[in-house]
């Protein structure tokens, strides 16, 4: 990586972790996922850890993985994420989700296994060599949280670079539903890319499934991102948001 790059990952971190504070979230990351995982049990509106970051099925530590808790000023968590990097081995990335999807389902979900499958949208084929998986991505909500906002902007983008400054990676992608890429999130937490899945999980006894789509950055997409200085789309963010709130009192 050139000099230049590590200057503005630098700075991206720096002012965006600094932009984050200022909207009363205190961010803290670490690897041991036995301790993520203790404590998000206290906050019980995230969910469980899932299984592709869950510490019983994984061995990770500050090479393979890491994980963010956010929170607000009385100590309360109202944030997390975590990124992981994965060894594909020459495969793609298609062929790596098609092989352990279940790795992919929220925990706790049950799940049809002889229905439910994976068809990769086919950019997902090209999808190869150092590829960062990013999950566990929860904001809080209600009248005392942060989704709904510029809060995902500035803290998913965060990880992400922090991912480039660690591992300079191929790739990035994440895994949502269509009910989530369809509210703008992927655009949001700067995704680039994102193609449609055939299906993914059948719930049991329900003939209709839980579909998902893959978003992704490729390397120079996540340069390019160094270049967009997150807390201003933020900004425009929240004043939206401020300006429908006072609409809807008046």
């Amino acid at each position: 990586m050139i000099t230049s790059d590590i200057i503005k990952i630098a700075n991206f971190i720096s002012s965006t972790t600094m932009s984050i504070a200022q909207e009363g979230v205190v961010l803290e990351t670490g690897s041991d996922f036995q301790i993520y995982k203790d404590e998000i049990s206290h906050q019980p509106e995230k969910g469980p850890v899932m299984p592709n970051f869950d510490p019983d099925y994984n061995n990770f530590d500050d090479n393979s993985a890491f994980w963010m808790i956010g929170r607000d000023y009385e100590g309360q968590i109202v944030h997390t994420q975590a990124v992981r990097l994965l060894e594909l081995n020459g495969d793609s990335l298609a062929s790596y989700i098609e092989g352990s999807f279940e790795e992919f389902t929220p925990n706790g979900w049950i799940y049809d296994e002889e229905k439910s499958h994976y068809h990769a949208p086919p950019d997902c084929q090209q999808i190869k060599g150092n590829v960062c998986c990013h999950g566990e991505f929860w904001l809080k909500g209600g009248p005392t949280g942060f989704r709904g906002a510029g809060m995902t902007i500035l803290t998913a983008r965060l990880a992400m670079v922090v991912s480039l400054m660690k591992w300079s990676p191929d790739f990035i992608f994440a895994l949502m539903t269509s009910n989530t890429i369809c509210k703008g999130l992927a655009a949001r937490a700067g995704f680039m890319h994102s193609g449609q899945m055939n299906r993914f999980w059948f719930l049991p006894d329900d003939e209709e499934s839980v579909e998902a789509w893959a978003v992704w950055l490729a390397n120079h997409d996540l340069l390019h991102l160094l270049n967009i200085p997150p807390n201003l789309l933020a900004s425009q963010l929240n004043s939206a948001r401020d300006k429908q709130k006072a609409k809807k009192a008046a």
